[in-house]
């Protein structure tokens, strides 16, 4: 998918996108449902877990609704997701039922990458009409994916672990190492070990505190 939710701001980079996209499916054999979304996000100010994509006529496609779409399907139909528009990071809550991420992880396996964190705003959408100036994290993307970049000039091998092929997760590495974006790019993994260190952490803070609450009543008790 890829546009922008109205005419003035539908740049031309966006088509391209979709066109380079194109042009990384002839290459690669790896077919689960691949969602691909170049274009424009909303940031949710009231529920940053639930931003959307802005579709056009300005109409929005939420994480919950998009994860809800998903919840339709057969579990074993694997989704994986790339999306490149602001904000994007918190579609990486598409991988909970509902897109709620106090729910549980759908049984359904899905994985997704993002070009930046979901309170950030991304750089893919340019008027540029020379593609060899793009630095956005789908170029980066694509471009370790597939072997070639934009330009047809073959890039660096994105096959870390040398197994003779490219997964979406070494794509996704070398659009982080490749220094040709300021984005901040996220994985669904990524903001998951994230959601559960900050669980665990807030766990050992409530427990501290109550310890040091009990102490403290234990001590005055005593005086």
């Amino acid at each position: 998918m890829g546009g922008g939710g109205a005419p003035s701001y539908n740049e031309i980079a966006l088509e391209k996108n979709v066109l380079y996209f194109q042009r990384t499916l002839q290459t690669n054999d790896q077919r689960p449902i691949f969602f691909y979304f170049t274009g424009h996000g909303y940031r949710n100010p009231r529920n940053l877990d639930n931003n959307a994509m802005i579709l056009w006529q300005e109409e929005l496609l939420s994480v919950q609704q998009f994860a809800a779409s998903l919840d339709q399907l057969p579990q074993t139909v694997p989704v994986v997701a790339m999306m490149s528009q602001c904000y994007s990071g918190s579609f990486a809550n598409f991988i909970y039922q509902g897109g709620d991420p106090r729910r549980p992880v759908a049984l359904q396996t899905r994985c997704g990458f993002f070009a930046t964190i979901k309170s950030r705003p991304s750089v893919g959408c340019t008027p540029e009409v020379n593609e060899a100036d793009y630095r956005d994290y789908s170029s980066s993307f694509f471009a370790g994916l597939s072997g070639p970049d934009r330009t047809g000039q073959r890039v660096a091998s994105a096959n870390y672990n040398r197994d003779g092929r490219v997964s979406y997760a070494e794509a996704h590495a070398f659009a982080k190492v490749d220094e040709q974006s300021t984005d901040l790019p996220v994985s669904t993994l990524e903001v998951w070990l994230q959601e559960q260190t900050g669980r665990s952490q807030q766990q050992i803070l409530t427990l501290t505190s109550s310890t040091t609450a009990f102490n403290y009543w234990l001590f005055n008790s005593q005086l």
